[in-house]
C-alpha cells in the first residue's frame, strides 16, 4: 500500500510538471514579441536588397537624355541621319561612365516613333538597357498636342503602344507609363481627396495595363516605376499602391541638404518598405543649390552619391539627371567633360575586392564576417573563404571576424574599375597542439 501511495504521489507531481511545461509553452507562444524587442524592430525594418552585380554599387545605374531625346525630339525627327550619329555618340559617352542603362524620355506618340526606335536601338546594341521615361504628348500637352481626354484613354493607348511596338523592347529595361504622373492630366494630388485618390488608381492600373502588354509580346520588362516628387512618393502613393506599380518607391527629389537627404532615404525606406529607386537627382538646381562652380558642382554630386553608396542596401538604381542641356549638365556646352564626370565614374566604376579569409596555416575560413571600415557593408566568406564587395576608389579598411579566432583589421587601397586581391590571415583564439606544430613548422 505504501508502494502505491508513493507511485501517486510521484504521478501526480508529474502531471503537475507536465501542465506547468505546457502553460509556459502556451504563454511563450502567445507572446513571442513582447519579450523580444528586437524581433519587433526587424520585423518593421525596410527589406535589404541583395548584392548588385560584381563591379557595381547599385542594380542599375543610369544616366538621363531627356533634354534632348524629348525636348529636342522634333528637331531630331528632320533629320534622321544627323540624330543617328548624334544617339550613338551620346550612348557610347554614357557607357564610358559606367551607366548599365539609359533614360529615354521620348513621347510614345506614333510622330515619335522612328526616333525612339533610334534611341532604343542603339542602346540595346552597346549592351545597356533603356529606362522608358517618356509619356504621351498629351498627357502634359507636349508639342501642342491637346490634352488626353481621360485615363482610360492612356490606358488603351499605352496597351497599343507596347503590344504594336515589340522591336523596341529587350529584357531587363523598365517601362514607366507615365514619370511624375502628378505633373499632368489628373492636376495637383493635393486639390483634393479625389484628386489623390485619381492618382493612385492611375498608378496602379496604368502598370497593370502595362504588365498584361509585356505579357502579349513575351518580353521582361519592368512596368511602373512610379517616379514622383519627393512628398508626393512619401504621402500620396501607399506601399500597397507601389507594391502594384513595380514594388519600388521612385523619388525625383532634389533639397539642398545632402545630409538631410540622407535622412529622407530612411524615411522612404520605413515607411513603405520597398526597394528605393533615385529616379532623378542631379546639382546644380539653381533654386536650390545657387550658381555653383564645376568644382562645386563636382563635390555636391559627390556628396550626394557618399549618400546613396551609404544606404546602398536600401537602394535598388538610380538615374543622373542629365547627361547635357541642363543645369545639371555633365557635359559642357563644347562637349567637353565637366569635372563631375569622374565622380559619376568614381561610383558607376567602383574598385572590386576579391579575397580570402584563411588561417595561420592556409586553411580556408568558412563563415568569416567581413565589413568595411565604413560599417556600409559586409559579406560572409564561403566555404573556400572567399569573398567579393564593391567600394568607390580609395582607402578603407576591412575588418575580419569569425567564431573561435582573433579579429584583424587591414587597410585595403582599391582602384576604379579594378580587382584588388586580398589574402586576410586571422588566428584560431585557442589554437590545437597540432596546429601550434603545424603553425611553426610551417606545413
Amino acid at each position: 500500500m505504501a508502494r502505491m501511495k508513493v507511485d501517486r504521489i510521484s504521478a501526480m507531481f508529474r502531471g503537475l510538471a507536465i501542465l506547468f511545461l505546457i502553460a509556459v509553452a502556451v504563454f511563450a507562444f502567445q507572446f513571442p514579441r513582447s519579450t523580444n524587442p528586437q524581433a519587433a524592430v526587424q520585423a518593421n525594418a525596410a527589406p535589404v536588397l541583395p548584392e548588385p552585380p560584381p563591379g557595381q554599387l547599385w542594380h542599375f545605374q543610369c544616366i538621363d537624355t531627356m533634354k534632348y531625346s524629348r525636348d529636342a525630339a522634333r528637331e531630331f525627327l528632320d533629320g534622321p541621319t544627323k540624330s543617328a550619329q548624334f544617339i550613338a555618340a551620346e550612348v557610347a559617352i554614357i557607357k564610358s561612365l559606367g551607366a548599365t542603362c539609359v533614360s529615354v524620355g521620348t513621347p510614345y506618340d506614333e510622330e515619335f516613333i522612328p526616333l525612339l526606335k533610334q534611341w532604343t536601338t542603339a542602346i540595346h546594341a552597346a549592351g545597356l538597357q533603356v529606362w522608358f521615361r517618356g509619356n504621351f504628348a498629351g498627357w502634359e500637352g507636349w508639342f501642342n498636342y491637346p490634352l488626353l481626354k481621360n485615363t482610360a484613354e492612356h490606358y488603351n493607348k499605352t496597351y497599343s503602344f507596347i503590344v504594336d511596338h515589340p522591336d523596341l523592347f529587350t529584357e531587363g529595361d523598365i517601362f514607366s507609363p507615365a514619370p511624375e504622373a502628378e505633373n499632368g492630366l489628373l492636376g495637383s494630388p493635393w486639390a483634393s481627396s479625389s484628386a489623390r485618390k485619381a492618382l493612385v488608381d492611375f498608378a496602379w492600373k496604368s502598370s497593370d495595363t502595362c504588365q498584361r502588354a509585356v505579357a502579349v509580346i513575351q518580353k521582361k520588362v519592368h512596368c511602373g516605376y512610379f517616379s514622383a516628387n519627393g512628398d508626393v512618393a512619401r504621402d500620396v502613393y501607399t506601399r500597397d499602391v507601389l507594391q502594384k506599380a513595380g514594388a519600388v518607391t521612385v523619388i525625383d527629389h532634389y533639397i539642398s541638404s545632402t545630409v538631410q537627404y540622407g535622412r529622407d532615404l530612411d524615411v522612404y525606406a520605413q515607411k513603405h518598405k520597398l526597394p528605393i529607386v533615385i529616379g532623378e537627382f542631379g546639382a546644380p538646381i539653381p533654386d536650390l543649390n545657387g550658381d555653383l562652380t564645376e568644382q562645386e558642382q563636382a563635390q555636391y554630386v559627390g556628396e550626394l552619391l557618399r549618400q546613396f553608396y551609404t544606404h546602398k542596401k536600401q537602394i535598388l538604381g538610380l538615374n543622373y539627371w542629365v547627361l547635357r542641356g541642363g543645369s545639371t549638365q555633365l557635359l559642357n556646352n563644347d562637349g567637353s567633360e565637366r569635372a563631375v564626370m569622374e565622380v559619376i565614374r568614381d561610383y558607376f566604376l567602383p574598385g572590386q575586392i576579391v579575397g580570402t579569409v584563411v588561417d595561420g596555416i592556409g586553411r580556408p575560413v568558412k563563415n568569416a564576417v567581413v565589413t568595411t571600415g565604413d560599417g556600409v557593408q559586409s559579406i560572409r566568406t564561403n566555404a573556400k573563404g572567399n569573398f567579393a564587395l564593391s567600394t568607390p576608389p580609395g582607402a578603407l579598411e576591412l575588418q575580419v571576424g569569425a567564431n573561435g579566432y582573433s579579429s584583424l583589421t587591414e587597410r585595403v587601397e582599391t582602384t576604379r574599375s579594378q580587382k584588388t586581391a586580398v589574402k586576410l590571415v586571422i588566428h584560431p583564439t585557442k589554437p590545437s597542439l597540432w596546429y601550434k606544430l603545424r603553425a611553426k613548422m610551417g606545413i
